[in-house]
């Protein structure tokens, strides 16, 4: 008996084939890229199925052969291979995707990404390789329990051949540990499956996936004071990587001349800015004119406010700003803000001598 074979007969640290022979029946994982507009921010690589031994390969002829929109693999699986998984994530990190668990709605108007699925065992490996990973809320991100059931080697595995399992899985374990790390994932996501029942799944909650950097945080963070000439100013700075059409970093408020204002900065050029337009979170909104606004050098505009608006912003619960550009000059430049009581506290102090 080889010794791949005596594996498969252990349920052993990390070893996603636990359900493979369920899985095998299912159809093995196919990509294909869809779209949601003609934006190319709207596309992913539609990634459903089981994933097989060849499944890393039939990415990389899918990804040569076909002409590409977006940069974003959308996850529907149930598992597969482990060492497949593990290969097609090093593929998705190698060419720079974003991963997204969802499924495909083919019945909205142009399609769309929904949120009623999971990516478990081998899939959840293979989604570790995106640059930039979400797991929005309604979707599940699962891995199977670590365990060793000692109850099956006497009857299956016994004298040289046990030797033989039991370093099969320390060199697996280490594979996986390793291959967490090359992700940029916590290593302790390794043992988090002992909190689970055996042969069970476990699906880390927001919070967790957050902690052991399984996802990626978007967004901004709270506002915080800094001395500003002879006063302060109030800035939220971006907590997580900027992409494509999504290139705000930080948002800073601030008094210029008794005059309240944002300083709006990202990550390349902002020239050839639009008039700006403020939502609220209570569903109002307000426009500022292009003429109420002015670059500071070549990648920050500062908008000003008048002061019913500046109140307006330390009311409202939530806010997003958004500078208007035409997409062959890059596109919007957004961001979206949700202010605790402390948030609206520091923009307030910012703006004390404005409004």
């Amino acid at each position: 008996m080889k010794s791949t074979t005596l594996f498969h007969i252990f349920s052993v640290p990390a070893l996603l084939w636990v359900l493979s022979g369920m899985a095998s029946a299912d159809q093995a994982m196919t990509f294909e890229t869809r779209c949601a507009g003609n934006a190319v921010e709207s596309c992913y690589v539609v990634a459903t199925g089981t994933i097989q031994p060849d499944t890393a390969q039939q990415f990389k002829d899918f990804y040569e052969a076909f002409l590409h929109e977006g940069n974003r693999v959308l996850f529907d699986s149930q598992g597969g291979d482990l060492a497949a998984g593990m290969a097609l994530g090093r593929l998705i990190r190698e060419k720079q995707f974003e991963t997204r668990v969802g499924r495909w709605d083919i019945d909205a108007l142009w399609g769309d990404a929904v949120d009623d699925t999971e990516c478990s065992s081998a899939c959840a490996y293979a989604f570790l390789g995106g640059t930039i990973r979400q797991v929005p809320e309604g979707n599940r991100l699962g891995f199977h329990q670590f365990y060793l059931d000692a109850s099956m080697v006497p009857v299956q595995v016994a004298g040289s051949a046990l030797v033989q399992v039991m370093a099969e899985t320390q060199r697996l374990s280490g594979d996986i540990v390793f291959y967490l790390i090359e992700m940029g994932v916590d290593a302790r996501l390794f043992s988090l499956g002992s909190q689970t029942e055996q042969a069970g799944m476990i699906y880390p909650d927001p919070q967790q996936m957050l902690d052991f950097d399984l996802v990626t945080p978007l967004g901004y963070g709270p506002f915080f004071l800094e001395p500003f000439r002879d006063g302060i100013v109030a800035a939220s700075r971006r907590i997580g990587p900027t992409r494509a059409y999504d290139e705000m970093t930080q948002l800073t408020a601030l008094c210029r001349g008794g005059v309240p204002s944002l300083l709006v900065s990202a990550r390349n050029s902002i020239e050839h800015f639009e008039p700006a337009v403020f939502e609220l979170h209570d569903g109002r909104e307000f426009e500022v004119g292009h003429d109420d606004m002015i670059a500071r050098g070549e990648r920050a505009v500062e908008i000003t406010l008048t002061s019913n608006q500046a109140s307006a912003l330390v009311s409202t619960e939530a806010f997003d700003v958004i500078i208007r550009r035409q997409r062959w000059a890059g596109g919007n430049v957004a961001g979206r803000f949700k202010l605790q009581e402390m948030d609206r506290k520091m923009i307030a102090s910012a703006f004390r001598h404005c409004i």
